[in-house]
């Protein structure tokens, strides 16, 4: 009975090509706007989430007090993570970080005669610690525990060494500004994934930074960021108030305050209004969001609307099947199974659409 039922609904869909390629062509192209915007929310809610500890991770924030109002930022003083650690018995590890942005351009490593472009931070000997970029060579306790200690991803290790297998020991020679020297390789970790706001290559260490900007031993200087990982159990809040005025203590000249933000959440909530966060990308998710939903409703619309007009016209057809004996139930079920089927053809040439426009069918996603 289904299949008799497919094969009419088939051959109805055949009979009036026009209109079927009318409706198709328009249902099929809402389908892929609703899942193009639909698959690029979720790739903006996914960024910075692949963290194992994201709900204990914070970055901490500086909220400063200038004739304009209050600023907010994200460099802090150089001591911060350390002086969280050692004071703060709620921190389960904090660590300073120099963006690889903080450069004007990409350092040089060098080695076996090749010259390699390649993004570097610097960052406190807990990092691997705070963050979930898992060490496929190496050991976390101790892999930044020297200051001429570095880490490479494993896309450079393949790139300067042909595999990521026996490169613990080996030296490089970097080209960078103050930094220029010999380092050893003492870990091989896994390149940040595509959907991580920090993208680098090599990681130094972070007390080799201070030493060369000793400025940064004054809580009157900001540079570094600086992030949390509570303990479990931690009241984010009520820690929250705790250091607000930790700089203001160790600093009196200071009219700055301290903030913590949950790291996942700086991406789509990096406005401030006053020192309150007040949105940022969130707002686009939210925009595109209810766009893409006027988008489906009307594309639904059309197509009942084409499917009602095109049932009105074969009424007579409908009267000579109940006159041959035909139930009311199964023309339901015949002109119900040409809309699904309909609907379904439509989803099969969205899908394809998308798959033909999506980024990825060309190239890797593109950082932001």
């Amino acid at each position: 009975m289904f299949k008799y039922s497919l094969k009419i609904a088939w051959r109805n869909i055949l009979k009036d090509r026009s209109f079927t390629l009318l409706n198709l062509m328009g249902l099929s192209t809402g389908l892929a706007c609703t899942l193009l915007i639909f698959l690029w929310v979720h790739d903006e809610r996914s960024v910075d989430q692949f963290n194992v500890n994201d709900s204990r991770l914070y970055q901490v924030m500086v909220n400063g007090e200038t004739p304009q109002g209050v600023q907010t930022g994200e460099n802090t003083p150089g001591l911060l993570a350390q002086t969280l650690k050692a004071e703060m018995p709620e921190v389960e590890y904090a660590v300073s970080v120099i963006p690889s942005s903080w450069f004007d351009k990409k350092g040089i490593i060098i080695y076996g005669g090749q010259r390699l472009e390649a993004r570097d931070e610097f960052a406190g000997k807990d990092y691997l610690r705070v963050f979930s970029y898992p060490l496929i060579q190496g050991d976390k306790a101790s892999a930044l525990a020297a200051r001429r200690n570095i880490l490479l991803s494993d896309e450079l290790a393949e790139k300067l060494f042909h595999s990521t297998d026996d490169v613990i020991g080996k030296t490089v020679e970097w080209n960078q500004k103050d930094f220029s020297g010999v380092y050893v390789v003492t870990g091989v970790f896994q390149k940040p994934p595509a959907n991580a706001t920090a993208q680098f290559d090599i990681v130094f260490n972070y007390d080799l930074f201070l030493e060369k900007n000793q400025k940064l031993l004054d809580w009157g200087n900001n540079d570094p960021n600086t992030y949390v990982l509570l303990k479990k159990g931690t009241d984010a809040a009520a820690f929250d108030q705790k250091i607000a005025g930790l700089v203001k203590a160790k600093y009196d000249k200071s009219r700055e305050s301290l903030f913590l933000q949950r790291y996942s959440d700086r991406y789509l909530h990096n406005h401030y209004d006053n020192g309150v966060p007040s949105g940022g990308r969130i707002e686009y998710i939210r925009l595109f969001t209810i766009i893409a939903v006027f988008i489906l409703v009307i594309a639904c619309i059309n197509f009942m609307n084409l499917s009602t007009a095109k049932a009105a016209e074969r009424m007579k057809e409908a009267g000579m099947k109940k006159v041959m004996g035909a139930s009311r139930v199964s023309l339901v079920v015949q002109y119900l199974g040409e809309s699904l089927l309909m609907a379904t053809l439509a989803a099969g040439i969205a899908v394809l659409l998308v798959v033909v426009c999506f980024p990825g069918s060309t190239g890797s996603r593109a950082n932001s």
